[in-house]
């Protein structure tokens, strides 16, 4: 069977001066191609079901997101972490997340699996969804805890808008927080 074939100079790298380049060339057997293009195939298929569901969102640590969603806060930091932004504080930090239909099921959060021994609260237009303690886990991936919303914020005359405050308990940390959504 024909293939498409080009040409590819290959350059020794003390020969290039004054260049940025970046070069990843992923090397597998054909089972593992295979493989590899159905795990790519399921991520974009969980990646667009999120996306239908998603209300809104906000990327803690992301100056123009946060911008955008009200940040305020008291002694907290940001940070990146396996090249995803976070957030934490010693106080606690909000965002204000817009709910126009009124029709959020449920606050989504996404933790590093590194992140132990920290324990906070989670409020929502000042009154209180959960009480958080996070304790990790062993292969220190992220992972995602969702939160039921009260039922009275899906009423006609509730509010638009979801003030989501992350509020650390004495002694502890609020966070970090990778990923803040509310879902359909």
């Amino acid at each position: 069977m024909p293939r498409n074939t080009a040409t590819c100079s290959l350059v020794p790298f003390y020969q290039i001066h004054d260049a940025r380049y970046m070069v990843y060339w992923p090397v597998t057997t054909p089972a593992g191609l295979l493989a590899r293009k159905e795990e790519l195939r399921r991520k974009d298929e969980e990646k667009r079901a999120l996306e239908a569901r998603t209300v809104d969102q906000v990327n803690p640590g992301e100056q123009q997101p946060e911008s955008d969603h009200g940040f305020q806060g008291e002694q907290t930091e940001t940070g990146i972490h396996r090249d995803r932004h976070w957030r934490h504080a010693k106080g606690w930090f909000s965002y204000t997340l817009r709910n126009p239909q009124r029709n959020a099921r449920t606050l989504r959060v996404t933790y590093a699996g590194g992140d132990k021994n920290r324990q906070f609260s989670i409020l929502v237009n000042g009154r209180p969804l959960a009480k958080v303690q996070l304790e990790g886990n062993q292969s220190g991936d992220f992972y995602d805890v969702e939160y039921a919303l009260p039922e009275a914020l899906r009423q006609p005359n509730s509010p638009t808008t979801l003030t989501v405050k992350f509020q650390a308990a004495a002694e502890s940390t609020a966070g970090g927080v990778y990923d803040v959504r509310i879902l359909k």
